[in-house]
């Protein structure tokens, strides 16, 4: 059997349009649960007028409007749950990295994409069209907006899978059973890679009324729509509906390591059952769930006690909450399992989002998923007061954050930081004023400190702890500033050791001062010129592949040209990360990273000191050097730091490879120009000393230049912040004037047919380094569960 692992997510949840959106909003105790009284009189008649609607508005706000993910062609081709389908599967695929054009990987990747319901509001209209026009009134878009499987046709013919093509529809466990079939698809050898979950969108009068009349529904709530989801309270009086839709890519373990994917997740463990009860009540010793989740464990060959986390089905209703929690302390307590039922941990996240039927049980295996990754329990919503007999954690409480504008958190922290690193500056602008001649040095080692900001190990460090802290309720703005004030510390401390140590045997090196000097600038010049060099190649591969993905169809851009992956110093510190869970945690963590003194820009800067040392320049004067090193550093890693949160809490920017590739473009452009003048100027500066009986313009400009180093240097500060603005105020005019003419490309997709009918799932989270757990997800009534490790590194 091989092993199948987790590569993408995806999903649409009234918490958001986005995994990022709803994850963040999750865990600040956000609630998508609204009332329905504004969609019209009906719903003002029915008993339950509250449910988790997707919010309406603009995919860069983390909202959803059908044309920022299609055309208007095909939203009319598809039922609104289809959509919703469509688009979680565009984010799992773009987070997957998986656009396949080879027919052997087309034919290897398959779709297993369920509903619960469909289409209900197609099944009415069309019925009352019927009856009051006749024939002429039936569309002929009717039979395939209504067909279930046709969310899973949709996705192969818009991305040209040709592999296995099945539609669950299991109720309340159709997304589980979705991803759990197409686990088996892979282990079996039918496809390599498969889309695989749920997707629902029925919130529609006749079926709130359905629910209602079967007395399933919370009534009681309806002036607080937040607070009439109750999983597991003892006032719970029946689930909220909600719609969405959550989408998982599975892959084969090996499949996935050779093209170097990030593995969320090893499923391990699937298990299936029935309780042969009765058609909505379970049984009220949870017999149906016990015997799933057991199931799941068995092929997992993972033992109760290993079980981490529990991601409930727990819907709100007073049987189906009381049969789950007598299954789960049935399963995880005992001989081989945890000793006190405070120790097993359970969530009842559809406190959040409501009951998503068809779509529940993917988007709570991702929820698992998630929650096992980044070592973070998300909240059971409204659970006031807990039943006698209900004494598992139930995690009724996390840390609240208050919620903040994006762009105001971005502005102050930013803005803040780089406040404080001016007042350092300007004390070396003050001095530099009258030592002229360490200018161009000076410049230079502000620009090393820009250069050494771009290595692996400080983009990934950041990257990592960003990411990890995000996923832990907090906006980590200031997460590269104390990582590159740790770092800088190292070299602070070592500058000054090497220009002492310099200045103390210079005596016996004194005639070899003005070489010295020399040797300094002509290596500084050297430096900077290779490194605009170096650069300019890679802006030209940036350009390339920025119009390589403009050039994509929609949803196939693919970042090929990229600086991911850390350095030696990331594998050799890995095991710091989990220590830290403040952005201030990162100054030692910095300071460690700093002992490894492994790149050119920082043995050029102790260089620096100790040639300048050696010429005998105060020891005074040679602290701006790495002062100023410090600055551009700093610099850089507080934007990386900055952007990056940007990046992965926003809707709009997260894996957009065009707006990553426009970005790097500006950014490296500056680059380019700012060490080609600099190196250039230094060049011929030094030539100019060597040989001062040159003249002209051009020589009379360069000494201009030598002598005004200091506006130089105001310039290239100046520039980085003007053209960074102008980039960002130039970005979606620009954008739009692309997505025009990338629109005017676009082919028209069809329809498919190809049907299927399976059943369940278990998820596992799992690192390939490390291993760290057990998690289940229960289900209601014979639902499949899900079994997951953890992946504990970000």
């Amino acid at each position: 059997m091989r092993r199948v692992v987790v590569t993408g997510l995806g999903a649409v949840t009234p918490l958001g349009a986005g995994i990022r959106q709803t994850w963040r909003r999750l865990l600040d105790s956000g609630s998508g649960i609204v009332s329905t009284s504004s969609r019209g009189a009906q719903f003002e008649k029915l008993p339950s007028r509250v449910a988790g609607l997707v919010p309406q508005g603009s995919r860069d706000d983390g909202r959803w409007q059908a044309k920022d993910w299609m055309l208007a062609t095909a939203e009319r081709q598809m039922a609104l749950f289809a959509q919703y389908a469509i688009a979680s599967t565009q984010e799992a695929l773009e987070d997957a990295g998986w656009h396949p054009t080879a027919q052997h990987d087309l034919e290897a990747t398959g779709v297993t994409l369920g509903s619960g319901i469909g289409n209900l509001d197609e099944a009415y209209n069309t019925s009352i069209a019927f009856h009051e026009g006749g024939y002429r009134k039936v569309s002929p878009l009717f039979v395939p907006r209504l067909l279930i499987n046709l969310a899973a046709g949709h996705v192969s013919i818009r991305y040209g899978f040709k592999g296995p093509n099945h539609a669950a529809t299991t109720a309340c466990t159709t997304g589980v059973h979705a991803i759990g079939d197409a686990s088996r698809l892979i282990a079996f050898g039918d496809a390599d890679v498969m889309v695989a979950g749920g997707a629902e969108s029925c919130i529609h009068p006749l079926a709130i009324a359905g629910f209602a009349r079967a007395r399933s529904l919370a009534t009681a709530w309806n002036d607080a729509p937040s607070a009439s989801s109750r999983p597991f309270d003892k006032d719970r009086a029946g689930f909220v509906i909600g719609e969405g839709a959550g989408i998982m890519v599975l892959e084969e373990l090996e499949h996935a390591k050779a093209r170097k994917a990030n593995i969320y997740a090893e499923v391990r463990g699937y298990g299936l059952s029935s309780d042969a009860y009765h058609m909505t009540a379970p049984r009220e010793d949870g017999e149906g769930a016990y015997l799933a989740m057991r199931q799941a464990l068995r092929h997992a060959s993972a033992k109760p006690e290993a079980v981490d986390y529990v991601n409930a089905h727990a819907t709100s209703t007073i049987l189906g909450d009381a049969a789950e929690n007598t299954a789960i302390k049935r399963l995880l307590l005992g001989a081989d399992g945890k000793k006190h039922a405070s120790e097993i941990n359970v969530s009842g996240t559809k406190g959040a989002i409501g009951h998503l039927l068809g779509a529940a049980g993917a988007v709570e295996a991702i929820f698992t998923t998630l929650a096992i990754r980044d070592n973070v329990l998300p909240p059971t919503l409204n659970l006031d007061n807990l039943p006698e007999g209900f004494d598992c954690n139930y995690v009724p409480k996390v840390p609240q954050h208050q919620p903040v504008n994006l762009a105001l958190t971005n502005s102050f922290g930013f803005g803040g930081t780089n406040a404080s690193l001016c007042l350092a500056a300007y004390p070396c602008a003050i001095v530099l004023s009258y030592h002229i001649t360490l200018v161009s040095t000076a410049v230079l080692a502000w620009t090393l400190g820009l250069r050494h900001a771009l290595d692996a190990d400080h983009i990934s460090a950041i990257d990592l702890m960003t990411r990890r802290l995000i996923a832990s309720g907090q906006r980590p703005v200031t997460v590269g500033t104390y990582f590159s004030l740790g770092h800088s510390t190292i070299v602070i401390i070592t500058s000054i050791v090497v220009a002492a140590t310099s200045a103390a045997i210079s005596d016996r090196f004194g005639p070899f001062s003005n070489i010295g000097g020399i040797i300094g600038s002509s290596v500084s010049a050297a430096f900077l010129i290779l490194l605009g060099i170096i650069n300019g190649w890679i802006l030209y591969k940036l350009v390339q592949q920025l119009r390589t993905a403009i050039a994509s169809p929609i949803g196939h851009e693919l970042l090929d040209f990229n600086f991911e992956g850390g350095g030696c110093m990331t594998l050799v510190l890995k095991k710091m990360f989990k220590l830290i869970d403040k952005p201030w945690k990162m100054y030692p963590l910095g300071v460690l990273f700093g002992l490894g003194f492994d790149t050119s820009s920082e043995i050029a800067l102790l260089g620096i000191s100790s040639i300048q040392a050696a010429q005998g320049t105060s020891i005074w004067l040679i602290l701006i050097f790495p002062l100023l090193f410090t600055a551009g550093m700093c610099l850089l890693d507080t934007f990386d730091g900055a952007a990056m949160m940007s990046l992965y809490t926003s809707a709009g920017l997260a894996r957009d490879v065009i707006a990553i590739l426009y970005y790097q473009c500006v950014l490296t452009a500056v680059t380019v120009a700012v060490a080609l003048v600099v190196g250039f100027l230094q060049l011929f500066g030094l030539i100019l000393s060597l040989k001062p009986s040159l003249s002209g313009p051009f020589w009379h400009g360069i000494e201009v230049a030598g002598d005004h180093y200091d506006i130089i240097g105001g310039s290239i500060c100046g520039s980085f912040l003007i053209f960074g603005l102008l980039s960002i105020v130039l970005y979606k005019p620009w954008r739009r004037l692309i997505e025009r003419g990338r629109a005017g490309a676009r082919v028209t997709l069809g329809d498919d047919d190809e049907a299927g009918n399976q059943e369940g799932i278990t998820t596992v989270p799992r690192s390939e380094r490390e291993e760290a757990g057990v998690l289940t997800t229960a289900g209601k009534d014979g639902a499949s569960h899900t079994v997951s490790e953890s992946v504990r590194e970000g």
